[in-house]
């Protein structure tokens, strides 16, 4: 078999990271406050509101909602579906490291939210991400479910960041390379953010 040119390893090396760039990521938060009852998408709008996030929404059916930029939502958004935990999620959580003492809340059936997006491909589906996750965290104290080869984390104040800056927009992600500046996001998406008052 012939070796590859340098150009061709480059071009395989391109085409890899753009695949990667392109892939949706997944999250999925089970709680028995994960329901559309307790999590609706009216309840997840205000509360981001209170972080300083305003989010547009938008149904696409009973259990599927789009969260996102207002005006804008069509090219940058999330979207969550509520569902229940089941084998295709424990499957996806069964290599991933668990900060859990009790697995015992983690049964099938309890109520769960997965929520997803190309958060590699702009820095703002990241926030968007990281915002429906503080949210839920906040709505739910449930346990995070991120795979394959992720975490399972029920410590939600640690993994919905809550307890950081109360505004969103001012959270630096310490275990990040290199953390997006989401401050930034504010000046290019001014009706994303929902100005916070002074303490």
């Amino acid at each position: 078999m012939a070796r590859l040119s340098k150009e061709q390893r480059k071009q395989m090396r391109r085409v890899a990271q753009e695949s990667i760039r392109q892939e949706d990521v997944f999250f999925t938060v089970v709680s028995p406050k994960a329901s559309l009852s307790d999590c609706g998408p009216e309840r997840i709008v205000a509360d981001a509101a209170q972080v300083g996030v305003r989010l547009a929404h938008q149904p696409v059916d009973a259990v599927t909602h789009v969260f996102g930029v207002p005006d804008q939502i069509e090219t940058y958004s999330v979207v969550i579906g509520y569902g229940q935990l089941d084998e295709d999620i424990l499957r996806l959580a069964e290599d991933s490291e668990w900060l859990v003492e009790d697995r015992s809340p983690i049964a099938l059936g309890i109520p769960a939210i997965t929520f997803r997006g190309k958060v590699h491909t702009d820095p703002v589906i990241d926030f968007l991400g990281m915002t429906l996750c503080r949210v839920l965290g906040r709505l739910t104290h449930g346990v995070l479910v991120t795979g394959p080869n992720g975490v399972v984390n029920d410590e939600w104040l640690s993994w919905s960041l809550d307890y950081m800056d109360r505004d969103t927009f001012k959270i630096t992600r310490v275990y990040d390379e290199s953390c997006p500046n989401f401050l930034a996001l504010a000046d290019r998406f001014p009706l994303l953010r929902v100005p916070m008052p002074s303490k």
